[in-house]
């Protein structure tokens, strides 16, 4: 049950003693840490639904580069040609006794090749750029955040439950920094360096997500997060790339 201010005022009036004050401080502490609770469930879930969608878009951009050609690789050598074997025919049984199986008999002459199919139309050129060059663009490019469905919706309300955590923090003598818009970030690995320092510091150091070679990794379990550096648990391949998408701390 809630009370208004008025309601408290009235209720500390009528108990003006001490043991009654006790009482009704404990109930109002109980309460605010319920809906303290309630709340922090609530901005989890919404942030990791927020992470999935990010996910999936981010793998819907990497899906939009066009890889390089591969080289052909070379031959190999031609086998020698086995001998053909002999057809041997198993005697013939006894009248209503199946008899053995014959071996099994030469292969058959193939058949005639067939006419050739019509030409299909050429193919359109591909896109000449490079994976460099479409990612450099795509990271030029500001997605509206109309194209992503429910995007928005998800973000007012994240913001909204932020503001509220963030001023019941205020009242109660603490501060804290929130969150502004993603950021993203990446770098290639040179085989020795687990470090990576991002631009910015971590929101509650945790909303943050990260890849490597464009699959995700797991905070704790493949990277932490310190302020602004993030640490790798494994040593990255030479040549490899980290991304990581997270929200700055405001």
């Amino acid at each position: 049950m809630s009370f208004t201010t008025a309601q408290k005022i009235q209720i500390i009036k009528k108990h003006n003693d001490i043991v009654g004050m006790v009482m009704f401080m404990k109930k109002f502490e109980a309460e605010s840490k319920q809906k303290m609770a309630e709340l922090t469930e609530e901005f989890a879930k919404r942030l990791e639904a927020m992470r999935e969608e990010m996910m999936e878009t981010h793998q819907m951009m990497r899906k939009m580069q066009k890889g390089d050609t591969g080289s052909q690789g070379i031959q190999g050598e031609r086998g020698d040609t086995g001998h053909q074997g002999e057809s041997i025919v198993g005697p013939a049984g006894k009248p209503g006794a199946i008899g053995p199986a014959g071996a099994q008999g030469d292969i058959g002459m193939p058949g005639p090749a067939g006419k050739p199919g019509a030409i299909g139309p050429a193919g359109k050129d591909g896109s000449p750029d490079t994976p460099e060059q479409i990612l450099a663009k795509l990271e030029k490019v500001k997605i509206p955040i109309d194209i992503i469905e429910g995007l928005k919706n998800i973000l007012n309300a994240l913001n909204r439950n932020i503001a509220e955590l963030k001023g019941r923090k205020l009242q109660a003598g603490g501060g804290g920094g929130g969150m502004s818009e993603p950021q993203h970030e990446q770098f290639t690995c040179n085989g020795v360096l687990t470090q990576f320092t991002l631009g910015y510091k971590v929101a509650y150091g945790k909303a943050i997500i990260g890849f490597y070679q464009g699959q995700q990794i797991s905070l704790t379990t493949h990277f932490t997060v310190s302020d602004n550096v993030v640490t790798l648990t494994f040593t990255p391949a030479t040549g490899t790339v980290v991304e990581f998408i997270y929200w700055r701390k405001s």
